[in-house]
């Protein structure tokens, strides 16, 4: 009876804190997009491999993990302002957060073990990096006073996740200037939805709730998420050139533009909601473009 409760109550829990189906649809794109766009300028085929499909299953449960750490992390935070949310409430316990944490994290190392010394590597430093990025860095005091500083460095896990999948697809020593640039796009585009996730109009800011509208202004924080877009766009007209691909990615830009235009024009709740889906959106048209362009060679 137990383990039924258990189940319903993380069946709940996956509803409010992370959407199993919808994340399962987001990380098949965003792995096999940058996947396949790595392969594709190597002067590979796009293919549908054991380790690609471990991989795939590997970056979703490093969400999920990442999830975990800040059940974890914001644990305190949450209990004192969003006691609504799914831990201080008590639909599951820390405790029962810590095992899951450790059950995720046990699975991922048994799931890269078979699959060479480089990846295994890779792996290691990135869960090694998750690890200290959940423990704040041992200096979460000093971090928390510069919060700029802080998602920076919190950040860097989507470059890591970006630099997993890319050597997966063409092994670390082969990696040219694009994938590089394809590292970047994941740290930027990463940035972008997080800025965009945690900007609020004025009155709708919480005591207690750290978000980018507060500590620079929203105005500030929309000017980041569009400038950011920009740059990423002006990475990948560099890497696919301004000829055939030029239109279709500019036009990304329309998305977060978008979403900043009708943020700014409601200034309410509906209004934050439409900018963080739109940078959501925005990431996704870049990924599902490079999983289509890595299609075509099949």
């Amino acid at each position: 009876m137990k383990s039924r409760a258990f189940i319903k109550r993380l069946i709940q829990y996956q509803k409010e804190r992370f959407p199993v189906l919808q994340y399962i649809l987001l990380i098949f794109f965003f792995y096999y997009g940058f996947y396949g766009i790595s392969k594709h300028f190597k002067g590979s085929k796009l293919t549908f491999t054991m380790e690609s499909v471990i991989g795939a299953i590997t970056v979703l449960l490093i969400f999920f993990q990442l999830r975990l750490f800040d059940e974890i992390k914001d644990n305190e935070i949450d209990s004192k302002y969003m006691p609504e949310r799914a831990v201080p409430r008590g639909l599951i316990s820390l405790k029962e957060i810590m095992i899951m944490l450790i059950v995720v994290t046990i699975m991922m190392f048994l799931l890269n073990l078979f699959f060479g010394l480089s990846n295994l590597i890779v792996f290691t430093l990135m869960e090694l990096y998750i690890f200290l990025m959940g423990k704040e860095f041992f200096m979460s005091e000093q971090l928390k006073k510069n919060r700029l500083i802080y998602a920076s460095l919190h950040m860097v896990a989507m470059s890591w996740i970006g630099f997993y999948v890319i050597q997966q697809a063409v092994g670390v020593s082969s990696l040219r200037l694009q994938h590089i640039l394809l590292i970047i796009i994941s740290y930027i585009t990463g940035f972008t939805m997080e800025i965009a996730r945690k900007t609020e109009a004025p009155q709708n800011e919480r005591e207690g709730v750290d978000t980018y509208s507060k500590l620079v202004g929203y105005k500030v924080s929309v000017f980041l998420v569009i400038t950011l877009s920009v740059v990423s766009v002006l990475i990948l007209l560099w890497m696919f050139g301004f000829d055939m691909y030029a239109g279709i990615i500019v036009s990304f830009l329309a998305i977060p533009i978008a979403g900043a235009v009708v943020f700014l024009a409601k200034m309410n709740k509906t209004g934050s909601k439409i900018l963080e889906n739109s940078a959501s959106v925005y990431t996704l048209a870049i990924v599902v473009f490079f999983f289509i362009i890595a299609a075509r060679n099949l």
